[in-house]
């Protein structure tokens, strides 16, 4: 905001623009660089004594672009900008044939600062500075012809640059009134000059009238200005918040909690520390619910067994657990973002009273070996699906669950054990997903080519389903069934889970659900014992009796069983 502020009653039919003057084309702490009326360009500080002398403007939009004089010296006559010492920040591209003008800001800002242009839409592109978190922040954009930019980071540039910034601006209004009925008098061109801005101002009627809309006219040019200054280099290019934070690790004698620094500037290691004081692995415990953020958003984060990626930093912890929490060290802690130390911060809890890490997590952190995960019933559920398909591709050369699609694959990605006892939409989405990995994934062309319908008990169970060929069954699971008869191994427990698995899905994620469910549905329920314990109980079982119904198809692989012919 100009510290001189101009007068908007000494310029009528202005009134508007000069509020944007005063304003220094700043608004919530963006500032305009570029507009119908507006083109800021960077001065160098030669060059900008002598532009504040005058109202007109020292670059157009038109001439943003590297010039030649076509008729001297090729080599001495090539300039990168039309004027020396004076460079636009943003760049003006005329229409050409049937190509539309084009704004964009200049390659260098582009590449200082690292960003990314996002696309929203047709009249909106987006210049994102990715943080340390690996989060996009917006400091630029283009919107409908208007290039805007956040102040902090153009005036940053422009010390980088030792360069300073001149905003022209140029308006010309109209009145449907003559300035007798304005109340004011002609007014020919008047130049005002102070050391925040320069402008000429003129209001006069109009010589020759179009239309009764044009009885008068004003005109307002000039240009306001940011000189650099070296105290706003504040390396946000590379920006890195060097906060930590403290987590709860214990309580003290007298109930109080105990919090500790993650820096691990600031903590001893296990053979430095003194008596039981903590140190860099001391364990920290947070509810599970911390993890919850990252499952939604699986396009952006990964959850392993043991640890999780993010685009810009990782974290390893105790996931491999059958209760609620999630345990990491303070060393891991101080690693991460500060702004992520704030999000896990939320979940810290004092250590329970029967407080220790996993078998799985004490073997790979402190005895060094290597071992698979053993409690968790999502871990487990992810490696023996993995350790399934693997051996039937071995006995049968195909895998008896297909892949999911890429745009399918945060079902298994973000599959995880419940965060929360009793969580209606979460639990839907994990009865879809196992649905979606499971069930729908049967590999049904292979099954049904590999299923042998001559089998005598294969005919007998096509003809209970009105069928003559495997393929003419209706459903995956159907078709499953009858190849497990044909390889002599007919598992109830498998097709009946499977069965009231997809019955689930359809009576909580396919349809609405009744306040009043029937006979059928009460039924389900009680089977998954849905009317005695928490959805979260309920899930876990699902998942364990998958589990164990891997098993038997991965000993059915393993077993010396003929497999039938392909038809």
């Amino acid at each position: 905001m100009l510290k001189t502020k101009l007068d908007k009653k000494n310029f009528p039919l202005c009134e508007a623009e000069i509020d944007l003057i005063n304003n220094q084309f700043i608004s919530n702490g963006w500032l305009t660089l570029y507009a119908t009326n507006i083109f800021a360009v960077m001065i160098k500080k030669s060059y900008f004594v002598k532009s504040q002398k005058y109202d007109s403007w020292d670059l157009r939009p038109c001439d943003s672009h590297p010039t030649i004089n076509e008729f001297g010296s090729t080599a001495s006559g090539y300039r990168r900008f039309y004027e020396k010492g004076i460079e636009p920040i943003v760049i003006y591209r005329e229409q050409r044939g049937t190509h539309s003008q084009q704004i964009c800001f200049s390659e260098e800002f582009v590449l200082f600062y690292d960003l990314r242009e996002v696309r929203e839409n047709e009249n909106i592109v987006k210049y994102m500075l990715v943080d340390e978190c690996g989060d996009d922040n917006c400091i630029a954009q283009i919107e409908n012809s208007k290039a805007l930019v956040q102040l902090k980071y153009i005036k940053e540039f422009l010390a980088v640059k030792q360069m300073n910034l001149l905003i022209q601006f140029e308006y010309i209004k109209h009145s449907n009134k003559t300035l007798s009925q304005i109340g004011v008098s002609n007014k020919y061109w008047n130049t005002i000059k102070n050391n925040e801005y320069v402008l000429g101002y003129s209001v006069l009627n109009s010589p020759c009238p179009i239309n009764s809309e044009n009885l008068s006219f004003a005109m307002i040019r000039g240009k306001v200005w940011f000189e650099y200054d070296d105290s706003d280099i504040k390396m946000l290019w590379n920006y890195h918040d060097t906060n930590t934070e403290k987590f709860i690790i214990g309580v003290d004698e007298n109930g109080d909690n105990i919090e500790i620094t993650c820096d691990e500037n600031q903590l001893p290691n296990l053979f430095t520390r003194k008596g039981e004081e903590p140190y860099a692995l001391t364990p920290v415990f947070f509810k599970k619910e911390v993890l919850s953020k990252y499952y939604e958003n699986p396009g952006k984060f990964t959850i392993h067994e043991g640890y999780m990626n993010a685009p810009e930093w990782w974290l390893r912890f105790d996931n491999d657990r059958t209760d609620n929490y999630v345990v990491a060290v303070l060393i891991d802690l101080g690693k991460i973002p500060y702004k992520e130390q704030q999000h896990w911060k939320q979940y810290n809890i004092v250590p329970p009273a029967d407080a220790s890490i996993s078998e799985t997590t004490q073997k790979r952190w402190f005895w060094g070996e290597p071992c698979d995960t053993t409690n968790a019933p999502d871990h487990l559920f992810k490696f023996q699906l993995q350790k399934t398909n693997d051996l039937w591709k071995q006995k049968f050369g195909w895998e008896l669950f297909k892949p999911l699609a890429e745009k399918d694959q945060h079902h298994i990605e973000a599959l995880h054990t419940m965060s929360e006892r009793d969580n209606d939409k979460e639990f839907d989405g994990l009865i879809q997903s196992v649905t979606k990995i499971v069930i729908d994934s049967l590999n049904e062309k292979e099954i049904t080519k590999t299923t042998d319908d001559s089998n005598s008990d294969v005919i007998s169970f096509l003809k209970s389903k009105d069928c003559s060929a495997a393929k003419d069954l209706k459903g995956g699971i159907a078709k499953f069934e009858a190849l497990l008869i044909s390889l002599g191994q007919p598992n109830t427990d498998i097709i009946v889970q499977f069965k009231d698995i997809q019955e689930l899905r359809s009576t909580t994620v396919a349809h609405r659900k009744s306040s009043n469910p029937d006979k059928k549905h009460l039924e389900l329920f009680a089977r998954f014992e849905l009317d005695k314990i928490s959805q979260q109980e309920v899930f876990n079982k699902i998942l364990l009796r998958l589990v164990d119904n891997f098993k038997v198809l991965q000993s059915i692989a393993e077993n010396k069983i003929s497999c039938p012919s392909t038809k």
